[in-house]
Parts: C-alpha cells; structure tokens; sequence
C-alpha cells in the first residue's frame, strides 16, 4: 500500500488497472439463500464486453442503435442522443434503442416495429408508456425532447 498522511491507502500492483484487479479478486460463483449457484465472473465479463445475452429471467437486450443524420436543415448534433430502453408486452425482451432528440414518437414506434417483424415477431397495434410518471406517448408528431425522453428513459409497450 501506499501511506497518504496517517492512512494507508490500497493501490493495484503495476501494469493492471483498478478494475481488472478488482475482477481477479472475484469468486466465480456464489450461493443464493435458496441454494441456486450464481455465476458472477462470467456475468459481469458479458456486461463489460458489451455482449447480449439473457439474465436469469430469461429476458434478452437488444441494442438497436439509429444512424445520426446530418441534413443541413437539421439543427440537431450528433452528440444530442437519447438512449430507450423498451421493454417488450410479454416481458421477453428488452430493446435498447439510441436516437437523437429530434426524433419523433411516430418514428420511434416504427423502429420497434420494424426490428420486431425483422425478428418474426407478429406486431399488433401498441402504444408506449412509461410508469412514473405515468404517461401514454401518442402524440406520433411529439419529439423526444419534448415528450422528456432525454438524456435517456425506460418505456413499456402495451397492446391496444
């Protein structure tokens, strides 16, 4: 360790950052109260990785990331995205989209709609929500930014 005033203070040894000495150092697995074993390691070295896979629920994310587009009539930046995350009716599924501000509801129930069909799935009429504060998003003209959908929000589909 290395002393700063009075305390000393614990530093990861030379050539290896902080977190990946703080990743060696943890169990493999752990042991639920109900007895299940819980692999840690290799749970945390999918999220770290950026890959998708299914929690314990069986409920997959799947980032779908839109193109920022720069017409000259657009006031918008690039930098200006909201990153959604919906989770789909049946609770199976949970897309993770990145948009910029200005895009509009309409367009982003489109692109659900869209990248489900891709996936087989048989999309009936939905509308989306949010739970706190409790709101339906169908205004289709309404934007991102102005529905306070930015930086970022957690939404839900619902059949209609």
């Amino acid at each position: 360790g290395v002393s700063v005033g009075e305390r000393e203070v614990w530093q990861p040894a030379a050539g290896r950052g902080l977190g990946d000495t703080l990743f060696r150092r943890l169990p493999s697995s752990v042991i639920s109260a109900n007895g299940d074993v819980i692999s840690v390691k290799d749970d945390i070295m999918k999220l770290l990785q950026g890959k998708t896979d299914k929690d314990e629920k069986g409920v997959g994310v799947v980032r779908v990331v839109a193109a920022c587009r720069t017409s000259s009539d657009s006031n918008a930046s690039c930098a200006e995205n909201s990153t959604l995350r919906i989770k789909t009716p049946d609770g199976g599924q949970v897309l993770e989209l990145t948009l910029p501000y200005h895009t509009t509801i309409g367009a982003l129930k489109t692109a659900v709609r869209t990248h489900l069909e891709k996936g087989g799935a048989l999309v009936k009429s939905f509308s989306i929500r949010t739970t706190f504060p409790a709101r339906e998003y169908d205004k289709d003209s309404e934007t991102l930014l102005e529905g306070g959908l930015v930086p970022n929000a957690l939404l839900f589909m619902t059949h209609t």
